[in-house]
């Protein structure tokens, strides 16, 4: 992004595999992919027909230490960490939709 918005997805037309659905998760609070980008992904996505779920987690910023947090300058399992369980749970969920 970098004060650049993407625009690559302006045109999603021509993506293929329609019967695909598509899971995304953004940080609410991340200026490095802003959220609204994901949005506007979105809403591209299923403009032309995808089954999309947006996930936006919470106080979440680009580098929230999802799964990890670095301690003494060193990566440790995260001991809070909210934007991690819910991001697992975005997977798990979209893993079990695809699997019934």
């Amino acid at each position: 992004y970098q004060g650049q918005p993407n625009s690559w997805f302006d045109d999603v037309s021509a993506l293929g595999n329609k019967d695909a659905h598509v899971s995304l998760v953004a940080g609410e609070q991340d200026s490095t992919c802003p959220a609204v980008q994901s949005e506007k992904l979105a809403g591209a996505l299923r403009g032309v027909g995808y089954d999309v779920d947006l996930t936006e987690l919470a106080g979440a910023d680009h580098l929230a230490p999802v799964f990890h947090e670095e301690r003494d300058g060193q990566l440790h399992p995260a001991s809070d960490d909210a934007p991690g369980r819910q991001t697992v749970q975005v997977i798990a969920d979209a893993i079990a939709a695809a699997q019934s």
